[in-house]
């Protein structure tokens, strides 16, 4: 997409010369990093979690170009609706660090229109997306579990099964159900204070645990399966909902077209009913290198990202969802019902604050992810007392942050 959008940058900024290149997606964070300390960083980069902290010593304060270049009130508005500050609470400088272009974020249930319709379950498109309760979205995902006349076993739901998704795909499906359900690790607005083991979020993170579990006993999810392959699934009709971001319609897209019609999009059990806290970062978008040498021809590269023209072709291609989701029409959503679903669930999220941290444990690979990650394995693997395992947690994270 960027080989597309970068000669329309230049076309428009005769003179300014964009050498574009990226990085495999697990090795992007590191290797930037190392760039950035280096005496040749690259000016401007893309970020997709905002802020992503350790990059934060490294980077540009774009607080100063946006005033001069006049942001419209909409777009600062946006920067305090999706911010790419290092907030004050998480012991920053409350600068602003990153121009958010998308909502990285936002998550939604990505379900089979086809099995849906062969179960004789109504759209959650057409019924305005229904907030299903846990118990009503178990019973959904049992009748969407099925065998076909071939032999082929059709699952209902999938969600991380597998160690080797690594602990960010584990744990970001599980915060999504613990927050949505009014539970969580960490209150939201308080980053210090660990609340797992503790009533009444307790309740819900063990209500939320014990339908994790069943998923898995009684085989209505591929276990064992990572990630990657069981969307690979969902794409060929043998899943019928997963949790996911509208990027993956993009995939549908790209693969297979012809399924993009047999696919829709509704809130997550719960949704509407809890927190409403995403489970990481906001947003996703652009920062400038402190040590770089062209900071006037980075920072217009950004104010481009940010415009309407660029927006809307991402939306259109890859269907990332725009912080500034005004510039959507109701022409896109005749083309594209799904993404109404995203739209929506940005709508009821109270924030696009960090969900999951400790105050000097941002990084995602940390022993409080480790945490969580090993309390999952044992909800779903083991049969030990849920409610033990989430007071077990509460005493690890708050050792943890004594460290």
């Amino acid at each position: 997409m960027w080989e597309r959008t970068i000669p329309k940058f230049e076309s428009k900024n005769p003179g300014i010369k964009i050498d574009f290149y990226g990085a495999p997606w697990a090795e992007a964070m590191d290797k930037l990093i190392v760039e950035l300390q280096s005496s040749s960083p690259p000016d401007v980069f893309n970020i997709p979690w905002t802020p992503y902290t350790p990059l934060i010593p490294f980077m540009e304060p774009l607080d100063e170009y946006i005033e001069r270049y006049n942001w419209p009130v909409d777009e600062i508005a946006l920067q305090k609706e999706f911010p790419g500050t290092w907030p004050k609470e998480m012991g920053g400088d409350g600068k602003t660090y990153q121009a958010n272009m998308m909502n990285a974020e936002e998550s939604a249930l990505i379900y089979r229109k086809d099995i849906f319709k062969e179960k004789g379950i109504p759209d959650p498109e057409e019924e305005g997306y229904p907030h299903w309760s846990l118990d009503e979205f178990l019973d959904v995902v049992r009748k969407c579990t099925y065998t076909k006349s071939d032999g082929t076993k059709v699952f209902g739901y999938a969600f991380p099964t597998n160690p080797a998704d690594g602990m960010s795909r584990w744990t970001e499906d599980w915060i999504d159900y613990l927050y949505s359900a009014g539970g969580g690790l960490v209150r939201p607005e308080r980053p210090g204070e660990i609340i797992c083991g503790k009533d009444p979020y307790l309740k819900a993170n063990v209500e939320v645990g014990e339908f994790m579990r069943t998923l898995v006993r009684e085989e209505l999810v591929p276990v064992g399966t990572v990630k990657p392959k069981y969307f690979e699934m969902q794409i060929l009709g043998r899943v019928a909902m997963a949790r996911h971001g509208p990027w993956q319609f993009g995939t549908f897209k790209e693969t297979h077209p012809e399924q993009l019609p047999n696919v829709g999009a509704t809130l997550l059990p719960f949704f509407g009913k809890g927190w409403n806290y995403t489970d990481q970062t906001g947003a996703g978008g652009h920062g400038m290198a402190k040590a770089g040498k062209h900071k006037e021809e980075a920072f217009k590269f950004i104010d481009f990202t940010m415009s309407k023209e660029c927006l809307l072709s991402f939306a259109e291609e890859l269907f990332w969802l725009p912080c500034n989701m005004t510039i959507l029409t109701d022409e896109y959503f005749d083309k594209y019902p799904f993404m109404k679903a995203f739209v929506e669930a940005a709508k009821i999220s109270k924030t696009h604050l960090i969900g999951f941290t400790l105050k000097g444990f941002e990084a995602q690979s940390n022993e409080m992810w480790k945490a969580h990650f090993d309390t999952q394995q044992k909800i779903i693997n083991t049969d030990e007392d849920i409610e033990g395992l989430y007071i077990q947690l509460q005493e690890r994270l708050e050792t943890i942050a004594k460290e």
